[in-house]
């Protein structure tokens, strides 16, 4: 697979103006300036867009996605984890299995490939793999 894009943003060198991706199999094999293409078979020119990896959310908690809204504002961080665990409590095992898928679709939607998920619920965990590649 050979992607163009108007930006190209490699993370071990600077940003390439009209530049492009080789791909093949699971592997980047090549990154470069269009110009500098000896073959552009079967090229993709993606457009507009800046191309670059995937960000990383390095601590997050996919199940609580849906509880955006459900706890008014606490006077104190003790009180608002309390307000939580209560909400915790009231929730099924269905309702946290959807906040967690919501919260992967999220995450994906807003370039987000890698997650570091604080697991309140591992025992879930098998009703998501299901979901997973």
């Amino acid at each position: 697979m050979l992607l163009r894009a108007r930006i190209v943003l490699p993370v071990s060198q600077p940003p390439i103006a009209d530049g492009y991706v080789r791909v093949a199999g699971d592997r980047i094999t090549e990154v470069g300036a269009w110009a500098d293409l000896a073959d552009s078979t079967g090229a993709e020119d993606l457009g507009e867009v800046i191309l670059m990896p995937g960000l990383v959310n390095a601590h997050c908690h996919l199940d609580y996605t849906d509880f955006i809204g459900a706890i008014p504002p606490q006077n104190s961080f003790t009180d608002w984890i309390n307000a939580l665990v209560d909400l915790k409590r009231d929730v099924d095992d269905a309702a946290h299995v959807r906040s967690w898928m919501n919260g992967a679709e999220q995450c994906l939607l807003n370039g987000i490939t890698s997650i570091g998920n604080i697991e309140t619920r591992p025992d879930l965990l098998p009703d998501l793999w299901e979901y997973g590649p």
